[in-house]
């Protein structure tokens, strides 16, 4: 599934937010009993790269921004 916005977002105001929803959701897992294993936000600069990160499925979520585009991929694994 792939979700695209146009939004302007400064690099640093992306990453903040981003910690702060992986933060808040954990703590949310957390207080309903979920172990949680939470990663630091990784950034990677070049053009047409690809990853193979996990053969868990994941949500990508595409941002246009002033420094260009933005991917973000989401997984959940039980």
């Amino acid at each position: 599934m792939i979700f695209k916005a146009k939004i302007e977002f400064t690099s640093n105001t992306y990453i903040t937010e981003y910690g702060k929803i992986k933060g808040n959701a954990a703590i949310m897992l957390s207080n309903n009993g979920y172990l949680t294993d939470i990663t630091p936000p990784s950034t990677v600069f070049g053009k047409d790269m690809y990853f193979i990160i996990s053969t868990v499925e994941t949500i990508t979520i595409e941002i246009d921004s002033s420094i260009g585009r933005i991917e973000v991929n989401i997984g959940l694994e039980v």
